[in-house]
C-alpha cells in the first residue's frame, strides 16, 4: 500500500472576527483636532488694535483743559519665550489723535495665563515702557519735547484655528512725565481697545 502524501504546513488561517481586529502592537492614528480654539504651540505674533483713549492732553492742559474723548491705534510685534511660553516682549507703535495728536514708541513686556486647558483663551497682563511725541496741535503739524511713557494694562485675548488672534484690552491706564506743556508736569491716561492678529 502507498504511503499517505506528508501534510505540508500552510499559513494560519484566523477566525473572521480577530481579522478585522487591530493587533495590540498598532495604535491608531490619533484624530485631528478641528476645534476652533484648539491649544498652539506658536509664539511669534503681530496685531493691530483701535479703540477710545480717554485722559488729560498736553498742552490744552496747561491752560486748564485737555479731558476728552480721543481715538487711538496700536500696531504690536513680538514673541514668547520657548522655555516660559507664557512670558513674552514686544515693540509697540501707538498712534494717538485727539485735541493733540501723538506718536509713542515703546516696549512691552507680556505675562499670560491659559483659563483652561482644553482652549486657547488667555487673561494677559503687560506693562509698557517708552516715549511719546506730541506731533500735532489743533490739526496743526507742531513738533514737541518727548516725554517718558509708562503704562500697565490687562485684557483678555483668544488664539483661532491656530492662526488668528482676537483680543480685548479694557484695562489700560498710562502716564506720560514729565509732560513739559502741563501743571503739574503729569498727564494721566486711559485706553479701551480690541485687536486682531496672527501667530506663526
Amino acid at each position: 500500500m502507498e504511503a499517505p502524501p506528508p501534510a505540508t504546513e500552510g499559513p494560519a488561517l484566523l477566525p473572521a472576527d480577530d481579522f478585522f481586529q487591530e493587533s495590540e502592537d498598532e495604535e491608531p492614528e490619533p484624530a485631528e483636532d478641528r476645534r476652533l480654539l484648539r491649544p498652539t504651540d506658536k509664539r511669534r505674533f503681530f496685531s493691530l488694535s483701535g479703540g477710545a483713549a480717554t485722559g488729560s492732553s498736553g498742552y490744552l492742559s496747561y491752560y486748564g483743559g485737555g479731558s476728552g474723548l480721543g481715538f487711538a491705534s496700536e500696531l504690536m510685534v513680538g514673541a514668547y519665550g520657548k522655555r516660559r511660553s507664557n512670558l513674552g516682549g514686544a515693540f509697540v507703535m501707538q498712534y494717538r489723535k485727539g485735541s493733540v495728536t501723538e506718536l509713542s514708541l515703546a516696549g512691552r513686556f507680556r505675562a499670560r495665563k491659559r483659563l483652561s486647558k482644553e482652549f486657547a483663551l488667555y487673561t494677559v497682563f503687560d506693562t509698557t515702557m517708552g516715549v511719546s511725541v506730541p506731533l500735532a496741535f489743533g490739526g496743526y503739524f507742531y513738533p514737541m519735547l518727548p516725554s517718558a511713557q509708562l503704562g500697565i494694562g490687562w485684557g483678555l485675548e483668544a488664539i483661532l484655528a491656530e492662526r488668528v488672534t482676537l483680543g480685548l484690552r479694557p484695562f489700560a491706564p498710562s502716564i506720560i512725565a514729565p509732560n513739559f506743556y502741563s501743571f503739574p508736569p503729569v498727564s494721566l491716561r486711559w485706553e479701551f481697545g480690541v485687536s486682531m492678529g496672527i501667530v506663526w
